[in-house]
This record gives C-alpha cells, structure tokens and sequence, in this order.
C-alpha cells in the first residue's frame, strides 16, 4: 500500500485552507488504497486546533510529527516549506502554493485562476506545475450538496444572505457585513457563518440582534458547509478558498480582500464574471458593502450570469486530476 504523509499549517492566523486543499487530495488518495496521514502546524502548546473541526475520517490528522517514511510528501505550508530533506527513503514531493518561487518539488499545484506554470519554470522550479481552478481540490463532504446547488436558478428574488468569514480570524469583515445591513433595516434571513478558530466577538453579535432575521452559525464539528452554501441565494465573502466553493456551488458573491496576496487573484475572479469583488476592507468607503449587496440582489441578470462563469471555473475534479498525476508521476518514479 502507497503511503502520503501531508504537512500543512493550521491556526487563527494560518487559517483552515491548508488543512482543506490537503484534506480533499488525501480522502481521494485514500479512496485509490492509499495510507495517508497528515501533521498540523501553526498551533498553541498544548492545544490541538483540529479537535472541534469536521475533518474527513479517512484523513487522520495530528500535532505530533509524522513518520517520514512515505512513498509522497505533500506541503501546504509556509512554516514547513518543500525541502529536499522531505525526501526522505526516496519519497516524491508534492507541494500547493499560491504564486511563482523556487521549489524542489516533482510536482506543484498552484490552484488559482491565472496561474502560470512558465513563471514557475522561470524561477528554477523543475517538477511538473498543475495551474489554474481545473485543479483546485474540492472535500468529498461538499461534493453532494453541490450537485445539487448547481441546478437552482438564482436569478429570481433574493430572500437569503450568507456572510462567511472563514476559519480564521475575519472578524472585521463579518462585523462591518453585518452592522451595514442593519443600519440599512435590511430584512433578507441572513446568517453569518463563523469558522472554529474565529472569535465572533461581542461587536457582531450585537450587529446580529439588530437584524431581525439574523442568525450566528458556528460551523464547528459535525456541520455541514455545503447547506449553508446551498441554502444562500446570495453571499459576502472573504476573498480566500471560499470564493472557489462559492463558484462551484453557483452562488453568486460580493467579495473582499484582507491582504496583498488576496488582491491579484480576487480582481481576475471579477474580469471571469464570477464574483463582484469591491477591494480592500480597510479602503471601502462607509456603507459600500450594504450598497453593493443591494444592487447585486436587484440586478437578476447580473447574478445569472455570476452564477453561470462560477460552475464553469469550478467542476469540483480537482482533487482526482491531481491525484491521477501523482499516480503517474509514482508510475515513472525512477
């Protein structure tokens, strides 16, 4: 039996994607008779972040170093970055990262929409690059409630806001979200998704009492994303990992960046016509984002048409293509 030891960071800052892009690659290589394990980092001593979060049991993770002795090492990590010592016994190494750097690896996944694998090569990279949303590994939990999402018309009137800051600690982004719509008396049934490792704080639950159709939802162990996404006719949205969930489930999305490293890949969402993408949180003007969620919830074409470029960029195979050139790449392992 092959064996795919994963390293990935996980924390607050780090947030939940790492564990997620591995996640989705394991359970498939796990679903091929593959062993696979994977080792968290970023996390508080004595604390184990994955604890309250639904992880797919096929992929047992922990905060103790794994056994190095596998056939693949796979990286999603800045604290643990590809290194020829992961090589350990002859091991192949696989690596996700998310723009153009130096890297041994013998095979790099770069996930985002516009990626370029010459830039790759440009910058001495010598393995094979997998570039672009064709490739972004979608978790088996989510892959059902999409199926189904992906055939609802979501032109008609919207009645339903979904507000997701992610695992991590957005909490900003959720509260200013929050605070516009109830200063606007909106009265759409909205929830506001709050991930394990984020602190919802007091400021937005009381944002939430203001709103009368308003709900807090912790998506901790046991919850199931893929109906909240479902559920949204319309959603606001952290411009990380989520606007490719977002995209695959047909939602259409009001995004915002929180980073430099957010900014490039979020505008060539907007130009694919799968999200409306509004900036930098810290530079909107006051009541952007209200007015935004307002004119997208009126404009029914527009969020056809969102709806539409979102399940072409995202088919939710990513994660078997990728697995389908790791098993070539063992094929040809020398």
């Amino acid at each position: 039996m092959a064996k795919a030891t994963f390293f990935f960071d996980l924390g607050p800052k780090r947030g939940m994607g790492h564990l997620r892009r591995c996640e989705a690659l394991a359970a498939e290589l796990a679903g091929r008779g593959w062993q696979v394990a994977g080792f968290c980092r970023d996390t508080d001593p004595g604390k184990d972040p994955t604890r309250d979060l639904a992880i797919d049991p096929r992929f047992p993770v922990s905060v103790r170093k794994p056994d190095l002795r596998a056939d693949l090492v796979v990286v999603d990590s800045y604290l643990q970055p590809a290194t020829a010592g992961l090589r350990s016994g002859g091991a192949r190494l696989a690596t996700y990262l998310d723009w153009p750097q130096a890297n041994p690896s013998d095979l790099i996944v770069d996930c985002n929409l516009g990626a370029d694998p010459g830039a790759y090569a440009a910058d001495g990279c010598p393995g094979r690059v997998l570039a672009g949303p064709d490739y972004f590994p979608v978790r088996v939990a989510l892959l059902k409630p999409a199926a189904t999402s992906r055939g609802r018309d979501r032109s008609g009137p919207v009645r339903r806001l979904l507000v997701t800051f992610g695992g991590s600690a957005l909490r900003q982004l959720a509260e200013r979200t929050v605070g516009e719509l109830a200063a606007a008396g909106s009265a759409l049934e909205i929830r506001v998704l709050v991930g394990t490792l984020a602190n919802p704080g007091n400021r937005l639950r009381e944002a939430i009492r203001r709103l009368p159709r308003a709900s807090l939802v912790s998506v901790g162990a046991g919850c199931d994303l893929g109906e909240h996404f479902a559920w949204a006719d319309l959603a606001v949205s952290a411009a990380g990992l989520t606007k490719y969930e977002l995209a695959l489930f047909g939602v259409p999305a009001i995004i915002l960046s929180i980073g430099d490293d957010q900014d490039k890949v979020a505008g060539k969402f907007a130009k694919a016509g799968t999200v409306r993408y509004l900036g930098r949180l810290e530079k909107l003007d006051p009541g952007a984002i209200g007015t935004a969620v307002s004119e997208l919830a009126a404009d029914g074409d527009a969020r056809r048409l969102m709806c539409d470029a979102g399940r072409a960029l995202v088919d939710g195979r990513g994660a078997a293509r990728i697995a389908d050139e790791i098993e070539r790449l063992m094929e040809n392992r020398g």
